[in-house]
C-alpha cells in the first residue's frame, strides 16, 4: 500500500473527526495480514471499535503495572497460547485475533473469566499486540469543565446547521485542551484524552 505523505495525513483527521480512536484503528490494521492489502471501510473501523471495546471488558481493574515481561514463561496460564502461537507464525496477527477472540467466547461465563491470571495474560497479549490494556475512561458530561461544556455545545449546534467547518475547529479545539467528542445517535460524549508523554 502506497500512500503520499498528505493522503496519510489526511486519512489520520478523517479518522479522528469521525470518533475513532487510533486504537481501534491499530485494531483494525491488525486483522489483515501485513503480506496482504487491506480493503479500508468506515464499517469494518467501526466493527473494530466495537471488537476492542469488547475485549478490553475482559481487562477491567488488572493492574498493568504487574505486567512487565512478555513471553511464554510469563504467562500464568495456557489460555492465550494459540494468540502467542499465531504471532510467531510469521505474524499472522489476524489468525491471533481470531484466536483472541475465540478465547475470549470460551471464557464468557465460565468462573476462569474471573480469574485475575487471565485477565494479567490478556493484558499481556494486548501489550504485544501494541493495543491497550485499559479502556480510556469516559468521562460524564457533569464531570467536564464549563468551558469544556459550552465548546462541546457550541460544536453541537454548529453541526445542527451544517457548519462543518466550525463543527471540526471546535472538536480540535476541544482536543487542544484533553477533551475528545464522540458523536452518537443521541448527542455526544465527551472522553478524557489520555496525553502521551
Amino acid at each position: 500500500m502506497k500512500l503520499s505523505f498528505y493522503n496519510t495525513l489526511s486519512r489520520k483527521n478523517e479518522v479522528i473527526q469521525r470518533g475513532f480512536t487510533s486504537e481501534a484503528l491499530r485494531y483494525l490494521l491488525l486483522s489483515g495480514h501485513y503480506r496482504k492489502p487491506l480493503n479500508f471501510t468506515w464499517e469494518s473501523l467501526a466493527t473494530s471499535t466495537h471488537s476492542l471495546e469488547r475485549i478490553l471488558e475482559y481487562t477491567k481493574n488488572v493492574d498493568t503495572q504487574a505486567i512487565e515481561h512478555i513471553n511464554y514463561a510469563s504467562m500464568e496460564t495456557s489460555v492465550f497460547r494459540p494468540t502467542l502461537d499465531a504471532l510467531c507464525d510469521d505474524l499472522n496477527t489476524p489468525k491471533a485475533l481470531g484466536a483472541l477472540n475465540s478465547a475470549l467466547r470460551n471464557l464468557k461465563g465460565s468462573d476462569s473469566s474471573k480469574d485475575k491470571a487471565v485477565r494479567r495474560d490478556l493484558a499481556r497479549v494486548l501489550l504485544l499486540l501494541g493495543l491497550p490494556s485499559q479502556s480510556k475512561k469516559r468521562a460524564p458530561e457533569s464531570t467536564a469543565p464549563p468551558e469544556i461544556k459550552a465548546l462541546a455545545r457550541q460544536r453541537e449546534e454548529a453541526r445542527n446547521v451544517s457548519n462543518w467547518q466550525e463543527a471540526d475547529k471546535l472538536r480540535e479545539t476541544l482536543r487542544e485542551k484533553g477533551w475528545e467528542v464522540r458523536d452518537s445517535t443521541s448527542g455526544y460524549d465527551l472522553v478524557l484524552v489520555e496525553i502521551e508523554s
